[in-house]
């Protein structure tokens, strides 16, 4: 009941006294878009990154994580070698067979025609 009727004195309002109602509409916009500037500007002046003008320097070892993903004797960084050794080589190193590059060549082309075969 109470805000069938404030409901009808402001349409009453609005449909009587056009000029004055546009102009009340006016200034609520007014002194909302104020607000909401100073809201803004007070928000804005109260966040400051503190670390934009400080150096961080790690005092401890980096950790390694455990996991399955990585083997114990993992390095994080290391300094590479221009060249390996001839002990390294053997190690690491394996000459491809026929079959394996057969294999690689058969792979490479398939995703080639994957790719092509979805050309327009």
């Amino acid at each position: 009941m109470i805000f069938k009727e404030l409901f009808e004195k402001i349409k009453d309002f609005f449909t009587n006294n056009k000029k004055l109602a546009i102009i009340v509409c006016l200034g609520v916009i007014i002194v909302l878009l104020l607000i909401i500037l100073l809201i803004s500007i007070v928000s804005s002046s109260g966040k400051k990154n503190s670390f934009t003008d400080t150096e961080i320097i790690l005092t401890e070892t980096q950790m390694i994580p455990n996991g399955p993903e990585l083997q114990n004797d993992y390095v994080i960084s290391r300094q590479t070698k221009e060249k390996w050794s001839d002990e390294e080589v053997n190690d690491w190193f394996t000459i491809p067979t026929l079959k394996d590059v057969e294999n690689l060549g058969k792979s490479n082309d398939s995703m080639i025609i994957d790719l092509l075969g979805n050309a327009p």
